[in-house]
């Protein structure tokens, strides 16, 4: 894909489709019941059981995921979440991209004033604090032991299925098979909403600029 080689690129991707699936409950697959479910192809595993837990030794040392404490809410109290130190915070551009009905939203990003409001919650602001956090790998309570910064086993998801079906929506679209891109782009659209009320009937440059809109709101905080 990165070569321009789109025949290519789609050939491969395809000997793919149709082997793993896409998972009915878009925000259940990032929690710890949701680890190495149907959509995940590749996904790091991590476990906070481990003895390696030490300051001394980051991040080699760590099994557990460091990257969870990142996204935490700072000085939060309250049910579900953990605390953590409010970095790589989402954009209220990007909380606003989401369309009414796309249950990716809530799924992706944390509301934190609605949440703290609904849940008798509190927090501190962090460093340019946007009222949004990462939802996918938030600390949740109970997901760490030991030193809790460094041991939160919540798994890494590298490649999902809906990454294959995005490329080759992009890479079939760049090769000029509209069809087809349009197929793997309603594909994730559909889950997305839940019906097709959102499927697409572009084709060429249209289409895919659709695409890659698609991959910011499917893929949003996953890095």
């Amino acid at each position: 894909m990165y070569q321009q080689k789109y025949d290519e690129a789609a050939s491969s991707l395809e000997q793919v489709i149709g082997v793993f699936g896409l998972v009915d409950d878009f925000g259940l697959q990032f929690l710890r019941q949701g680890e190495n479910g149907v959509e995940s192809i590749f996904e790091i595993q991590h476990t906070n059981t481990s003895n390696w837990y030490d300051w001394g030794f980051v991040p080699p040392g760590t099994e557990g995921n460091f990257m969870i404490i990142h996204h935490g809410i700072r000085g939060y109290s309250g049910p579900v979440y953990a605390q953590g130190w409010s970095f790589n915070v989402p954009t209220d551009e990007l909380h606003k991209l989401y369309k009414s009905g796309d249950k990716r939203r809530d799924a992706s990003i944390l509301d934190i004033v609605k949440w703290s409001d609904d849940n008798n919650a509190s927090y501190n602001e962090g460093y340019e604090h946007t009222g949004y956090f990462n939802n996918k790998y938030i600390p949740r309570q109970g997901y760490s032991k030991n030193t809790t910064e460094l041991n939160y086993e919540n798994n890494y998801r590298y490649i999902r299925y809906a990454d294959v079906l995005l490329m080759a929506a992009e890479a079939n679209s760049r090769s000029g098979n509209d069809v087809k891109a349009r197929d793997y782009l309603n594909q994730v659209r559909n889950r997305a909403f839940g019906n097709d009320s959102q499927a697409s009937s572009a084709s060429g440059s249209t289409l895919t600029q659709e695409i890659w809109d698609e991959r910011r709101l499917e893929f949003a905080g996953e890095g």
